[in-house]
């Protein structure tokens, strides 16, 4: 009879951990104080929502006497957006308790716009925060060097760009070893990993099977997991010539929002293709499209048939930017963003990025810009 007591009580308490839900509350403040009363501001009754991006779950609040609230509750430390009619602001959510202060406030053009900061004892927020605040100058650095290497045609500035950005790689992966010491084990680890510079099968296949199986099985655990299985497949393919590999079936819509699929059957219909990977919030994409309206004439006496492939996922923010930019060609997306299947194969970490692709289908070069496509257009007769 003990026995079957003492495995009752086990049975009670796996079910609680198994189940076990995180409490938040979050407590909203509004400062309209520099334009009381006014059209732009957030008034009582106003709608304010917040919207889970790792699980199926909205909470909603209604603004009274400039404050709102939301309580609730999340199966582990989640990533929500506080919607509200001005804007969003995105947080990283446990069992805690969050002040959001949101202020009307007058920029330089005398522009008004509303600022949120958050106030909170939440380990896996403040945790994630100083790790982001560390990792976001890093990589707008890194950006701006990817960029002048793409634009240069001295070998010189070449070497010294691809030389800074492997050391910002470097110091990248050092702040990661660090932030995975700190937190073992831990949904952190599994939430920041996939953004290392080095991610990949071989080498952080162990950390993930380190994990426990309520991280595996959370939104963050998949994801690590998914990605690890990518560069798997990758790393598989460059066992072989890189130049042989080939790229695979692309499924999307055209900006008429007509289906249309890059595969083997579209490829033998041209004698090159040169696949164009950007997106409209991507300022360096934008100017390559710049450079490549200067191509385009050339890229077709050439025989090389140009696709914009957008990791977008607004249409309408897609079809805006191609408006804007002026560009003819063939346009597709999946609307997926970075989690296109396309982006996992190809490993991609930063855009612009382009391939081009044979008759056949292989990819015969990579992430060619400048120069480097100048030459291959003069190489073709």
């Amino acid at each position: 009879m003990k026995r079957i007591l003492f495995i009752l009580i086990l049975n009670y308490f796996f079910t609680l951990s198994t189940f076990a839900q995180y409490n938040f509350d979050i407590k909203g403040y509004i400062n309209n104080k520099i334009e009381p009363l006014g059209k732009s501001n957030l008034k009582d009754n106003d709608t304010v929502i917040l919207r889970f991006l790792n699980i199926s779950k909205i909470d909603t609040a209604y603004i009274k006497n400039d404050s709102f609230e939301i309580k609730g509750q999340v199966p582990y430390p989640s990533i929500a957006m506080l919607e509200y009619k001005y804007g969003g602001f995105s947080f990283d959510i446990d069992n805690s308790r969050y002040e959001f202060y949101l202020s009307l406030v007058e920029d330089d053009s005398a522009n008004r716009e509303y600022r949120g900061e958050i106030k909170t004892k939440s380990v896996f927020y403040n945790k994630f925060d100083n790790l982001r605040k560390i990792r976001v100058p890093l990589n707008e650095r890194k950006s701006l060097l990817q960029d002048s290497l793409q634009h240069t045609q001295s070998r010189d500035s070449m070497f010294f760009y691809a030389t800074k950005i492997k050391e910002i790689d470097d110091s990248l992966i050092i702040i990661y070893d660090k932030f995975a010491k700190e937190n073992p084990g831990s949904y952190l680890v599994a939430y920041a990993f996939p953004n290392i510079p080095d991610f990949s099968y071989k080498k952080y296949y162990l950390m993930y099977l380190s994990l426990p199986d309520s991280v595996k099985n959370s939104f963050y655990g998949r994801n690590f997991y998914s990605r690890l299985m990518a560069t798997k497949n990758v790393e598989a393919n460059e066992k072989n010539n890189e130049k042989e590999a080939e790229l695979p079936t692309i499924i999307g819509i055209d900006t008429a929002f007509n289906n249309y699929t890059l595969n083997k059957n579209f490829y033998k219909r041209h004698r090159y293709s040169l696949i164009e990977f950007w997106a409209s919030w991507c300022g360096p994409c934008r100017r390559i499209n710049q450079d490549l309206i200067k191509k385009e004439l050339l890229l077709k006496e050439k025989g090389v048939f140009l696709v914009g492939v957008s990791l977008d996922n607004s249409g309408e923010s897609w079809k805006i930017a191609i408006n804007e930019d002026k560009t003819n060609w063939l346009q597709i997306s999946d609307l997926k963003a970075m989690e296109s299947p396309v982006v996992k194969y190809l490993r991609l970490e930063s855009i612009p990025f382009n391939v081009v692709v044979d008759a056949n289908g292989k990819i015969i070069k990579q992430n060619i810009y400048g120069q480097e496509l100048d030459n291959f257009l003069n190489s073709l007769h």
